[in-house]
């Protein structure tokens, strides 16, 4: 689900801040009435409570496997920045940001003072989430729900997907202003709303063209240097990893991807793609010094948009190329649950064939 970019840049900063620390048919279970989508489409689709889903004001991605829409009073916080949601792999959260952070950005404080100050004061509310079987990023997935709200319930499973809706309703142990208050009791009086604005269906998982490459492309890195698929034939492999500086849990993994950076065998490379670096530049320098990543970050280019980007559906996404610049193997979308540094290690293990990944420092 690629999401417009929800979040300013204090609150982009406070993440880095806070990671250092007829297509219709009824498909009803009988207990809890859901209703569910035999599949995707354009048009005619219903919610989980069997009313028409509103295409002109709702979100929805067919590859994701569910959508929904934002009840008026969530729009309004929407407007006035005090409420933001991001979507990462089959998951969105949605936040409510304390009128704290507003009141910092207009503050004199460096962001750095800024980020500290604010550190608490990025609240997860509700998150719509589907989870895979026997998935491990599925099971992250729901170890992390798990973490941010008191109350993950399941929706419905339809075959190996089951669909929850998490919330929290306990907001005793933050230091609210009063306008916080009044928004958060406007947030838990349409918590339902939001949930029966859900539109469930079969996910269409789509698998990245094998015609995708980055075979000849020639781009600057975000600390000016060139880099062209000349760099890519020094290795037998290289990882690629696709963020932006308003998707929270690209920030999230760094730390993650800065550590199997470090275990990189000589014959693998790994780079990123801020893929709107070009529009925030310099929040993408400073999330990268503030976790201290020292891995190359590119720029996103027309060259590297048609070979590459256009066939990227959410953020991140993790793709791997030969030398020569050819795709080798499939796609990753979202972060791969826990230990994701050696989630990434397993998958270039398996890309590389026989060749045995030897973990240790390489000094790129």
């Amino acid at each position: 689900m690629k999401q417009k970019r929800i979040f300013n840049k204090s609150i982009a900063l406070v993440i880095a801040s806070l990671v250092m620390l007829t297509i219709l048919t009824s498909c009803k279970d009988s207990k809890d009435a859901v209703f569910v989508n035999k599949q995707y489409g354009d048009s005619g689709m219903k919610t989980i409570s069997n009313s028409n889903f509103d295409y002109t004001n709702g979100v929805v991605s067919n590859n994701v496997g569910f959508g929904f829409t934002l009840p008026q009073a969530m729009k309004d916080l929407v407007d006035s920045e005090n409420f933001s949601y991001v979507g990462s792999g089959n998951s969105v959260i949605f936040m409510y940001l304390s009128e704290k952070i507003t009141e910092a950005d207009n503050s004199n404080a460096s962001e750095e003072e800024q980020m500290e100050d604010t550190i608490n004061d990025i609240i997860p509310c509700f998150a719509i989430s589907r989870i895979t079987a026997n998935d491990v990023y599925g099971e992250g997935e729901l170890e992390r729900l798990n973490s941010l709200f008191s109350h993950v319930d399941p929706i419905t499973t339809v075959g190996e997907d089951t669909y929850y809706f998490a919330y929290n309703d306990d907001y005793s142990e933050i230091t609210p202003t009063d306008v916080d208050t009044s928004n958060i009791e406007k947030l838990l009086s349409v918590r339902e709303s939001l949930k029966n604005s859900i539109c469930l269906f079969p996910a269409e998982i789509e698998k990245m063209s094998s015609d995708v490459n980055m075979n000849n492309f020639s781009t600057k890195t975000l600390n000016g240097d060139v880099f062209t698929q000349e760099n890519l034939a020094e290795y037998d492999l290289t990882m690629v990893n696709v963020w932006t500086t308003w998707c929270g849990p690209c920030i999230q993994e760094m730390p993650d991807l800065q550590k199997l950076y470090e275990m990189l065998p000589d014959n693998v490379n790994m780079i990123t793609i801020c893929a709107d670096g070009n529009e925030e530049s310099e929040l993408a320098k400073q999330i990268m010094e503030e976790l201290g990543c020292t891995f190359q970050v590119l720029y996103p280019n027309e060259q590297l948009e048609q070979s590459l980007l256009k066939e990227v559906t959410g953020y991140p996404t993790t793709v791997f190329f030969d030398r020569n610049g050819n795709i080798v193997g499939d796609s990753e979308l979202g972060v791969p649950g826990k230990n994701p540094a050696e989630k990434y290690l397993q998958m270039i293990e398996e890309r590389l064939g026989d060749t045995v990944v030897e973990t240790g420092v390489t000094g790129k």
